[in-house]
């Protein structure tokens, strides 16, 4: 959790690690964190680099919380080559050695050490955390959901949403869009779009661009729409059910003037 937050949500990427200090930020000894640091990159869930006097960390198939598409970056492969124990060695060294006698270089890696520290601050702090900004998008959040429902169910599909190489990737939002801006819903082209045999057959390979492509036309041309069977039945079925209880009491009335008689 510690490296997420550190992390950089448009790269996903820790910049500037050292063990000893994160180590002491976390109240922790520098050793265990550092044997962490390792089994993660060992399992693949992080790629650690070794840079002069730090490490960069990348962080496998990060998602930007800030991206709705969802987009997968940083996607391992079994050829990415892995940090070496020397890299580790010699970050955690440097990154753990006390200062001698003041010198040219030493005070060069204290002066970029201290400017490191200052960005990682202003990086922080403009960074907002996750479920704040989760809280503060919801209504964005819940909306994009509830438009991808009403395209699954009006084209009686899934599409593929997420995949960074999809059509449909971050599609939502732009219909969203496009239903504020010309005031017709999908619903209803999707009712244009079946009202041809031809084309309701093709369903399967309607695509965003298609959607594009024909939203104009669809609502430029009149089409009468298909009636939906099962509102029509449930409405007839209601409308015998209130023929049916208006009539009882005419029916028992009968029955018990024939048994007078």
């Amino acid at each position: 959790m510690h490296i997420i937050d550190r992390a950089d949500w448009e790269t996903g990427r820790v910049y500037d690690w050292k063990d000893k200090d994160e180590a002491d930020d976390m109240g922790i000894n520098h050793n265990t964190l550092r044997d962490w640091r390792q089994a993660l990159d060992k399992l693949n869930y992080i790629h650690c680099i070794q840079k002069q006097y730090s490490q960069e960390i990348v962080i496998y198939n990060w998602i930007n919380p800030r991206n709705y598409s969802g987009e997968i970056i940083n996607q391992f492969s079994q050829g990415d080559v892995l940090a070496t124990p020397q890299g580790d060695v010699q970050g955690d060294v440097q990154g753990s050695r006390k200062d001698g006698t003041p010198t040219y270089s030493s005070l060069s890696h204290t002066s970029r050490k201290e400017e490191a520290k200052k960005r990682i601050a202003k990086q922080r702090a403009k960074k907002k955390e996750p479920l704040d900004f989760f809280i503060e998008n919801a209504d964005k959040i819940q909306a994009q959901a509830k438009m991808r429902e009403r395209v699954e169910k009006a084209m009686r599909r899934h599409p593929d949403w997420d995949s960074p190489r999809s059509d449909w990737n971050g599609y939502e939002k732009l219909l969203i869009e496009r239903e504020k801006e010309t005031g017709q819903t999908i619903e209803q082209f999707m009712g244009w779009y079946n009202s041809d045999e031809f084309r309701k057959k093709g369903v399967i390979y309607l695509t965003r661009t298609k959607i594009e492509d024909y939203w104009l036309q669809a609502f430029d041309n009149k089409w009468t729409p298909i009636p939906d069977v099962e509102k029509t039945k449930k409405m007839l079925a209601e409308k015998d059910e209130i023929t049916r209880k208006a009539t009882k009491p005419k029916a028992i009335g009968a029955i018990m003037e024939g048994m007078k008689k």
